[in-house]
């Protein structure tokens, strides 16, 4: 009998059988996994749980609302519907655009550095060329590498914004399998 009765879970109160995912606290409640992520305290013994989830615990409680009525609502079908679109701007993490947002943020730290250097190597020659113009040379190498490390600001601020546009279409993937698994 292998779905046999273990406990049961803490949240819910329904049976936590031998093939499913549990969590247990710290006070030893045990806990579907997926009751687990949707509370805030423990119910058992209130403490704090860490894996709390707030946007699975409105879904969950969303689910347990419509769970008089089995018809989907327009919003979850039309948010299926976007899924394979999802996924192509997801990406499948192979190819030129892996990471893209890496090798930008890679790309404006490889500009600032050479404009430091340029900064510098400047100074360095104007400093050879006219000793008298040291002063001056200091402060075009400086106003050099100054302006090369500022105008990277928006360039590594864009690929900040691809990796968290990312992570965002990731998680979004990820609750969008879970309702076709709710079927």
């Amino acid at each position: 009998m292998a779905d046999s009765v273990e406990k049961i879970c803490a949240g819910c109160g329904k049976p936590i059988l031998v093939s499913d995912e549990v969590s247990v606290c710290a006070c030893g409640a045990a806990y579907h996994k997926s009751c687990w992520m949707t509370l805030e305290h423990c119910k058992a013994c209130n403490s704090v749980n860490p894996s709390y989830d707030p946007i699975l615990a409105v879904y969950a409680a969303n689910k347990q609302k419509s769970a008089e009525t089995p018809v989907r609502t327009q919003a979850v079908n039309e948010l299926l519907s976007e899924k394979s679109r999802l996924k192509i701007l997801h990406g499948d993490g192979t190819g030129l655009f892996s990471d893209i947002a890496g090798k930008i943020q890679t790309l404006a730290v490889i500009i600032a550095v050479a404009g430091a250097i340029l900064g510098l190597l400047t100074f360095i020659l104007i400093a050879i060329i006219d000793e008298e113009m040291i002063l001056p040379g200091l402060l075009i190498g400086v106003v050099i590498a100054v302006l090369s490390w500022v105008s990277t600001f928006t360039l590594y601020g864009f690929g900040t914004l691809i990796k968290s546009e990312q992570a965002s279409a990731e998680y979004l993937y990820k609750i969008m399998n879970a309702l076709e698994k709710d079927e």
